[in-house]
């Protein structure tokens, strides 16, 4: 892919470690400061406790070096248009793709359509108006923090690139880092590197990931899991829905552990597309 380096560049940061490194790189001379760049997080309002910690410290990072910092949401949480949806209030929802116990057995998915409202949309409309702010055509350079062993994903992105206007670019890629690497950079540069971003609700996180999810974040968890299970009727899903891919309630898991972390032919899920992240 030929990046336009003299395109303002946008950086995506989740609240993770692979984006934070983006901007710690830039902060420690890691990589180059582009004329213009800033950063965007896009806020479903559904983060983990540490996502939100870790973005309020980012953002005071980056105002002291004087990097715009811009956090953008859709006019309503993930989490509320999802119970509204299973008290009845609305007959379409933009779905995460939950996990939906088959008739007659199996696992299928709904399909995933709150990354375009939740992310990519907040995104697009937050960079359109600092591109305006500072007198720039509308074409920016979007970096995406994916590491060299996450190659397949930025494929996956490039392919998924919703409009013309943006490029994207791996700068972590390009320079041969890995997570790993990556994450051994932010600490060596003095800094804690995050836990991992992903919506608390999230039907992608796997039972290590739901093991680490506590308090409040748990909470919230189970109160989704525990309405979308026959709660979806109104936007025609009529059989058992879940947040884990295990298909049994999230407390159940928490509480009582993987009951089949080594069953022939279940597949560990994942989001390999990087939409979250565009």
């Amino acid at each position: 892919m030929i990046v336009e380096t003299e395109a303002p560049v946008g950086i995506s940061y989740s609240g993770g470690a692979s984006s934070r490194w983006l901007i710690d790189a830039v902060l420690n001379g890691e990589l180059a400061r582009p004329d213009n760049v800033a950063v965007f997080f896009a806020d479903t309002g559904d983060e983990h406790r540490w996502t939100y910690d870790d973005v309020d410290l980012t953002e005071e990072r980056c105002a002291a070096a004087g990097i715009p910092f811009f956090r953008t949401a859709h006019h309503e949480t993930l989490s509320a248009a999802t119970l509204s949806a299973t008290r009845g209030e609305r007959k379409r929802l933009d779905t995460p793709p939950f996990w939906v116990e088959n008739q007659g057995g199996g696992r299928g998915q709904l399909r995933q359509q709150c990354t375009v409202v939740w992310k990519t949309s907040a995104i697009r409309r937050s960079q359109t108006a600092w591109l305006q702010s500072i007198g720039m055509p509308k074409k920016i350079v979007t970096w995406i923090g994916f590491g060299s062993d996450e190659q397949h994903r930025a494929v996956k992105a490039a392919a998924r690139r919703d409009v013309q206007w943006v490029t994207l670019d791996f700068p972590a890629i390009r320079a041969g880092k890995t997570r790993a690497a990556q994450r051994a950079d932010i600490e060596r540069w003095g800094m804690d590197a995050p836990l991992f971003s992903m919506c608390v609700q999230c039907p992608y996180k796997t039972p290590k990931r739901w093991f680490q999810t506590a308090g409040v974040d748990l909470e919230k968890a189970i109160e989704i899991d525990e309405a979308i299970r026959h709660g979806l009727e109104k936007i025609d899903v009529d059989n058992p829905v879940f947040l884990s891919d295990r298909l049994i309630p999230v407390e159940r898991l928490v509480k009582g552990g993987d009951p089949q972390p080594n069953l022939p032919g279940i597949e560990v899920p994942g989001c390999d597309s990087g939409s979250c992240f565009l």
